[in-house]
């Protein structure tokens, strides 16, 4: 059995350093690394917003974001501004928390896959493969409803990550011969493909 790691546990700091370097060390895979990178950075912004959302239970915040969005709107005039107090305006407590929950459920799914990609874990290439795979029908047809630059550029996103990494996922050997000769991150004697 591991033993847990920490100076709670009377390990030297050094010891523990130790650890998360040789376990969070990146990949040498510069497509895994960007595509973690992109994960991780969507998983923390929405992590943020669902915490914000549960700011949203106050009636008071709700008050006050409002009218300061209202001072902004008479500013600048955005249509964007207008949206937004009216769907405050309609916000329901189990709203809100549904909302928050949500967000910080999906960004801890994001959060997962960025951290698994980063230390190349195959797992993760798997997990999201299939979390943005099934994502894929639903923002085809948010295009069919309505195309802006935001929608497309994501979709085209998703669609090549996922892409790269069934290619990965079904060519494991020649993903890891391009990777053997890449000169990011750590050696190629300490690449892992198994977790």
């Amino acid at each position: 059995m591991d033993k847990a790691v920490g100076p709670a546990r009377g390990l030297p700091l050094s010891r523990v350093m130790t650890h998360v370097k040789q376990h969070f060390t990146p990949t040498r895979d510069a497509g895994l690394l960007a595509i973690a990178v992109f994960k991780l950075f969507k998983g923390i912004m929405l992590i943020a917003l669902g915490l914000g959302a549960f700011r949203l239970l106050n009636p008071a915040t709700v008050q006050r974001l409002t009218d300061w969005l209202l001072h902004f709107s008479l500013t600048t005039g955005q249509r964007f501004i207008d949206k937004a107090i009216h769907v405050l305006s309609k916000l329901t407590r189990g709203h809100a928390a549904a909302l928050g929950l949500g967000a910080i459920a999906y960004g801890s799914l994001f959060t997962v896959e960025g951290i698994g990609l980063w230390t190349g874990k195959r797992w993760a290439e798997y997990l999201t493969v299939i979390s943005t795979g099934t994502l894929i029908p639903f923002e085809v047809y948010e295009l069919t409803q309505r195309l802006t630059m935001v929608r497309v550029s994501a979709l085209v996103v998703n669609v090549a990550a996922v892409i790269y990494l069934v290619y990965r996922l079904r060519h494991p050997r020649k993903a890891n011969a391009d990777v053997a000769t890449s000169p990011v991150g750590r050696p190629a004697q300490a690449v892992s493909r198994h977790a």
